[in-house]
C-alpha cells in the first residue's frame, strides 16, 4: 500500500473542517472535545471536529512539532478512533495512542520517526525528519474501499 502523503501549511488546518494514560480534556467553550496530555514522555492533543475545534488546537499548537491528519474517501473525510505508533529511527515506539484522530499533535525531539496508523486495521506508514524550530504536517489517507 502506498501512502499518501502531502505536507502543507499549519495555516491550512486552520479552515478545515478507548484513551489511556495522562488524557483529559481541555478547558475550552461548549462543544469543544480536544483531548490532551503526555503519554510516553511526550506532550500531545487530539480533536479537530468542525472549524471551532481545528481553531482551539491551532491556538494550543505552540509546544507540539509534528501534526498528522487523517481522511479518508475521495472527499477526504476525516476520520478518527485511529490506533497511531511512532517510532525512533532505531525502531522503538517512542509515542503510541489509541483513538487517534483527525488531527493529532505530538512534541517530539528532532529526529527521524516511522509514523505507522491504522484504521479499521488498515495501516498507512510514512517517516518523517523533525529539525528543531520546523514544526512538520503529515496528511494520511485511506481510500474508502480500503477502511
Amino acid at each position: 500500500m502506498k501512502t499518501t502523503r502531502t505536507l502543507v501549511a499549519g495555516a491550512l488546518f486552520a479552515g478545515l473542517a478507548g484513551l489511556g494514560g495522562s488524557a483529559w480534556a481541555m478547558n475550552s467553550p461548549a462543544g469543544i472535545d480536544i483531548l490532551h496530555g503526555t503519554r510516553d514522555g511526550h506532550a500531545w492533543q487530539s480533536g479537530g471536529f468542525g472549524s471551532s475545534e481545528v481553531a482551539a488546537m491551532n491556538r494550543q499548537a505552540t509546544p507540539y512539532n509534528l501534526r498528522l491528519a487523517f481522511s479518508e474517501g475521495r472527499h477526504n473525510d476525516y476520520v478518527t478512533g485511529l490506533k497511531l505508533r511512532i517510532e525512533n529511527e532505531a525502531g522503538k515506539p517512542v509515542f503510541t495512542l489509541s483513538g487517534a484522530g483527525p488531527l493529532t499533535d505530538v512534541a517530539l525531539a528532532p529526529g527521524q520517526y516511522k509514523i505507522v496508523a491504522a484504521y479499521h486495521g488498515v495501516p498507512r506508514v510514512d517517516s518523517v525528519t523533525l529539525k528543531k524550530g520546523e514544526p512538520l504536517n503529515l496528511y494520511l489517507h485511506w481510500p474508502k474501499d480500503e477502511a
